[in-house]
């Protein structure tokens, strides 16, 4: 992908943009300092290409990035370059590691009413099997529903 030259004035490239600074994980991150998107992540031109500056630097720092993966930022940082910091993994892991809503619900244990969401009382939907409902509510609601229908008057 990038020739020894290329990789060498790339990093240096990369590393002229960016600042070293502790944001609480295990080791600095390298916080880009090219103009932020408004999701968090920078871009950096090469070759007529604009490329995330985070994956520019995975794929000068250590090899490319084959097309089925992204990169996760273990750090969490959105702005930090540093490959150690960067994992090539498949998309659903990488939202299954953030904070958003489908990994929130995928660490869910119990239902908003404090079922668990585990072994008999675990139901999934044959139409969408990632899904996971609560067999207990499900049941209730079924039953709340049908008790409306026979008391709504007919005609």
């Amino acid at each position: 992908m990038f020739n020894v030259e290329e990789r060498a004035m790339l990093r240096g490239r990369i590393a002229q943009r960016a600042v070293v600074q502790d944001r609480g994980f295990e080791t600095e991150c390298w916080i880009s300092t090219r103009a932020s998107q408004p999701n968090g992540y920078t871009k950096i031109g090469y070759r007529g290409r604009t490329w995330l500056t985070h994956r520019l630097s995975w794929s000068v720092h250590r090899e490319p990035i084959p097309d089925d993966l992204v990169i996760d930022h273990l750090c969490r940082e959105r702005a930090c370059v540093n490959p150690d910091h960067l994992e090539p993994v498949s998309n659903r892991t990488n939202l299954l590691r953030g904070a958003g809503f489908v990994a929130s619900q995928a660490k869910q244990s119990t239902c908003l009413r404090g079922h668990p969401l585990e072994g008999d009382n675990l139901y999934r939907p044959p139409a969408r099997p990632n899904k996971r409902e609560c067999r207990t509510c499900r049941i209730e609601a079924t039953r709340r529903s049908k008790e409306r229908a026979a008391t709504r008057p007919t005609g």
